[in-house]
C-alpha cells in the first residue's frame, strides 16, 4: 500500500517560487514566514516586453519586484535607468500613499 500523497502541481510551483524568492538579495533578511506572508499576498503577472507597469505621476499603490527579466524607468520620455530581476519598484511611493511617482516604469524584456 502506497501511503504517500501525489503531489499537486500548484504545490511544487509554489516551492519553487519560494525557493527563487529565498535567493534573491531583496529578501535575504525575511524570516520564512514573513517571505511565505509576502509571497501569499503579492500577485504574480507575466508581462510582455513594452508593458507598463507604472506610470510617473500616478499614486503608489502598489511595489514591483520583478523575479525574472529587466524593466526600464524614464521621465518625461527620457530613459533614467535599466534594472534587472529582483530589484524592488516604487516602495518609497507606496510607504508615503499621498506621493506621486517619479518615472514610468516598463518592461525592457518579457518580466515574471
Amino acid at each position: 500500500m502506497n501511503r504517500t500523497l501525489p503531489k499537486r502541481a500548484s504545490q511544487s510551483t509554489e516551492a519553487e517560487l519560494f525557493a527563487e524568492l529565498r535567493g534573491m538579495d531583496f529578501f535575504a533578511d525575511f524570516h520564512d514566514v514573513a517571505l511565505w506572508q509576502t509571497f501569499r499576498l503579492g500577485k504574480r503577472h507575466q508581462l510582455p516586453r513594452g508593458s507598463v507597469l507604472m506610470n510617473e505621476d500616478t499614486l503608489g499603490q502598489f511595489i514591483c519586484l520583478p523575479i525574472d527579466g529587466r524593466v526600464s524607468d524614464s521621465r518625461k520620455g527620457w530613459a533614467l535607468n535599466t534594472l534587472s530581476a529582483g530589484v524592488s519598484i516604487g516602495e518609497m511611493e507606496y510607504l508615503h500613499p499621498h506621493t506621486k511617482r517619479n518615472a514610468t516604469v516598463t518592461a525592457a524584456t518579457d518580466i515574471g
